[in-house]
C-alpha cells in the first residue's frame, strides 16, 4: 500500500507557510498584536446607538491589539475606568462616582 501523507503534508505547509503573515501592528500598554478583527461590543454607544469615533476602526491592515483590562482602542491606546457594579466605562479621565438622589 502506498501512502500519499509525506506528500500532503508538504503540500498543507506549503499552502500555510505563503499565508502566513507577520503581526507587526505596535499595541501600546502591553496590547498583543492580534489578527483579524476587534470587537468593541462590550463598549458604551453614543446616544443614537452608533459607536464612539474612536473605536470606529476595528482593524488595520487585518490587525488589531488584544487590550487588558482598562485599555481598548485598535491599538490599545485609549484607557477607561470600568464601573463592573453599573455596567458603566468612563473614557477620557472620567471617574465613576456613586450618587444617590433622594
Amino acid at each position: 500500500m502506498i501512502s500519499h501523507r509525506p506528500l500532503f503534508a508538504f503540500f498543507i505547509s506549503a499552502i500555510t507557510s505563503g499565508a502566513q503573515s507577520a503581526c507587526d501592528l505596535s499595541c501600546y500598554h502591553d496590547g498583543v498584536c492580534t489578527e483579524g478583527e476587534a470587537n468593541f461590543s462590550e463598549h458604551p454607544t453614543k446616544s443614537n446607538g452608533d459607536i464612539f469615533d474612536f473605536l470606529a476602526a476595528s482593524s488595520k491592515d487585518g490587525m488589531h491589539c488584544a487590550c487588558h483590562p482598562g485599555y481598548t482602542g485598535l491599538q490599545c491606546e485609549y484607557k477607561y475606568e470600568d464601573c463592573a457594579d453599573y455596567d458603566h466605562k468612563c473614557y477620557n479621565g472620567g471617574k465613576v462616582s456613586n450618587v444617590t438622589r433622594g
